[in-house]
């Protein structure tokens, strides 16, 4: 997943003003529904000194270059990456730095693996070579990159690692791939420098991020290359077969995982020792009593077998006092569901929320058919019937079948690897799931036009966005998730178009951000933003106004702060404003009490009367309440208003740190609105 993704010019700003951390944590615990760890907490504040000292102290890179930040989950080991990508007229260069936080590491006797401690009380552990991951990673980024200008480095830093001869693991490793792919330890900070400088210098670093795309599991065209899973079992085979030792393989392989290449380049392997192997792959029938007790058996099973014919070869296995290595490869990015049937597909047209999948219509196609003929036979493309035995309640809503339906049906659904056609017997279910295709692609399309013309003000972000505004599940995921902040009565005290504005700004923040973190995020601040304005417009300016008049009557202008009226052609008695002409900025000048503190007695002897009459639940305290909005409102006008809406780009960070503090942690909205009666 992308944890941050930027200019390097906004990389430093965002050092500076320290809210890179808050915003990292922020997308990992959004994206992965969990709170970080402490400890991995702890170590990316490290991390980020590393980072700093490297992109921001240490080495003079082009503010125009681009920053990113990625988090890879691995069975055995969480990473940073690091990518910093330049271009210029004839040549793009993206350095892959692999951010590793390992305490201690020395060689190990297998081949290609080491040994590491990450210093958490776990003690020693083994994985494949950085160098020989970073060949992998390199293959991953450049896979379906036919562009001969992009040129792609890689480097590992262990960034809390000394050198000494005893954690050497570059000198007694392949040279051919240290060379290509060096491992870098923390005390070697200048080298490391050096090496970017060489790879990083000129700028357009946004064009360049935008070109590299990181594909699923599977590695480069021609490439014996596999991930860290697929590596050590293969390691581990491969012992096995040098030592003419037996052993058996019990490997579930969900969909797409990369078990297909695993069993190649065992079986390429194989041959190359000249050794005997059985190899059964998830699509043949595998009879556990037939495994031979005097060979390695290498068995991929998908998650829809049989768990009792499993557990029955481990049985005989274990009569035969045969080692079972009992296996799971990792589940692929694309079509990752854990065995729940149709919940893959419900994924892919958002109809549920899961932190994996969001569907490109232009990039897979799903088409739900009105009969069973209409499916097409067309390579790359599954053609899917769900039968009857699969329906929907239109009751409950609830999708119902056996255990083994759903999971055949997802089988046959996760052969599409360029899309899926479907064919639903039950005319409920059939229905549904062609709402949910619809919904789905009208999102993504307002979507890809607020992209197209992302610099909109906010009433060309409504407009774009009428459709998912509509929509009420869309609306109702983001309106609870400002009520969670700012709470329902706070809510239910908002104007229906300021809950709009709102909705809008969470919408567009999330589906930009997924979108491309790159862009200018102007339009979500502007949202956000005229919540507040008009929030505060109707309670300092229209509801005052009304109070004014009810309280003076036609002199009510006259004795009212000048920032709320103006001068009659003509001369003549003064006319109050229209609402449109309220601004964040008059609010000082409306209440009395000036942005240096300085109190004007006569305006604040009129507001504070109104605090009383109408305003304010505490009226005692009015002041010091007033006082505290006012310097909120400030900090919103001048830190996002204005920037935002006077041309000035502002970044996902920026974007994130004005919900936060609008409606989302410290919700500085919720809290004006809680001490106001209406």
């Amino acid at each position: 997943m992308i944890l941050y993704e930027n200019t390097v010019a906004n990389f430093r700003k965002d050092i500076d003003n320290r809210t890179l951390m808050k915003y990292i944590i922020s997308e990992y615990e959004y994206a992965m529904k969990e709170t970080v760890d402490p400890l991995l907490k702890a170590r990316w504040k490290y991390m980020m000194v590393i980072l700093g000292e490297l992109v921001y102290f240490g080495t003079e890179i082009n503010d125009d270059c681009g920053i990113r930040l990625d988090f890879y989950d691995g069975a055995d080991r969480q990473d940073v990456v690091l990518i910093l990508a330049s271009g210029s007229d004839s040549v793009s260069n993206v350095l892959v730095v692999d951010l590793i936080p390992w305490e201690e590491v020395r060689m190990c006797d297998e081949e290609d693996m080491v040994w590491y401690d990450e210093g958490i009380g776990e003690g020693e552990q083994k994985t494949v070579h950085p160098s020989f991951q970073l060949a992998a990673t390199s293959l991953i980024l450049s896979a379906g990159l036919e562009d001969d200008s992009l040129n792609i480095k890689n480097m590992a830093l262990l960034y809390d690692c000394e050198y000494t001869r005893d954690r050497d693991i570059v000198s007694h490793y392949k040279k051919e791939l240290t060379e290509q792919f060096p491992v870098y330890y923390i005390n070697q900070l200048d080298k490391v420098t050096g090496y970017v400088k060489e790879i990083i210098s000129a700028g357009n670093g946004k064009d360049v991020l935008r070109r590299i795309r990181l594909i699923g599991s599977g590695g480069g065209r021609n490439s014996n290359l596999m991930y860290p899973e697929q590596k050590k079992i293969f390691s581990t085979v491969r012992n096995y077969l040098t030592d003419d030792e037996v052993a058996w393989f019990i490997i579930k392989n969900p969909s797409g995982t990369g078990g297909s290449t695993l069993l190649n380049e065992i079986h390429r392997e194989a041959e190359n020792l000249n050794k005997e192997i059985v190899l059964i792959d998830k699509d043949e029938t595998a009879v556990p009593e037939e495994f031979p007790a005097d060979r390695v058996v290498v068995w991929l099973y998908d998650d829809y077998e049989d768990e009792e014919l499993i557990q029955k070869a481990k049985e005989i296995a274990e009569e035969k006092k045969i080692y079972v290595h009992n296996l799971k490869l990792d589940e692929a990015v694309g079509l990752s569901d854990g065995g729940k049937g149709l919940n893959w597909i419900r994924r892919y047209l958002n109809m549920g929320t899961d932190r994996k999948l969001e569907w490109d219509p232009e990039q897979y196609t799903i088409v739900i058919t009105d009969t069973a003929e209409e499916l097409p036979d067309r390579k790359g493309y599954a053609s899917v019937i769900i039968k009857s035995n699969i329906y929907m309640d239109p009751e409950t809503g609830e999708i119902c079948g056996s255990k083994a339906a759903m999971k055949a049906v997802y089988r046959r659904i996760s052969k599409g690897r360029k899309g899926v056609y479907i064919y639903a017997e039950d005319p409920v279910l059939r229905e549904y799931l062609k709402k949910g295709v619809q919904d789905a692609e009208n999102k993504y399309s307002w979507l890809k036009e607020y992209i197209s013309y992302y610099e909109m003000n906010e009433e060309q972000l409504q407009e774009a966005q009428t459709g998912a505004l509509k929509n009420e599940t869309v609306h109702g995921k983001y309106a609870r998730q400002a009520i969670k902040y700012m709470g329902q009565p706070a809510w239910d005290k908002l104007d229906d178009q300021s809950k709009n504005w709102i909705v809008s700004g969470l919408l567009a923040y999330h589906d930009m951000k997924k979108y491309d973190q790159l862009l200018d995020f102007s339009g979500v601040v502007i949202s956000i933003c005229k919540a507040v304005e008009t929030e505060i417009g109707r309670r300092f300016f229209g509801r005052y106004r009304e109070y004014l008049i009810g309280k003076y009557g036609n002199d009510a202008a006259d004795r009212a702060p000048f920032a709320m009226t103006e001068e009659r052609r003509g001369g003549g008695r003064r006319a109050f404003l229209n609402d449109k002409a309220f601004g964040l900025g008059k609010m000082p000048a409306i209440t009395g009490i000036g942005r240096d503190g300085k109190i004007s007695a006569y305006a604040w002897n009129e507001f504070s009367a109104y605090c009383t009459d109408e305003l304010l639940i505490n009226p005692e305290r009015s002041r010091d309440t007033i006082e505290e909005h006012i310097e909120y409102t400030e900090k919103i006008r001048l830190d996002y208003r204005n920037q935002a809406a006077h041309g000035k780009s502002m970044d996902v960070v920026q974007a994130k740190d004005c919900i936060d503090y609008v409606v989302g942690i410290m919700h500085k909205l919720g809290i004006m609105l809680d001490a106001y009666r209406f």
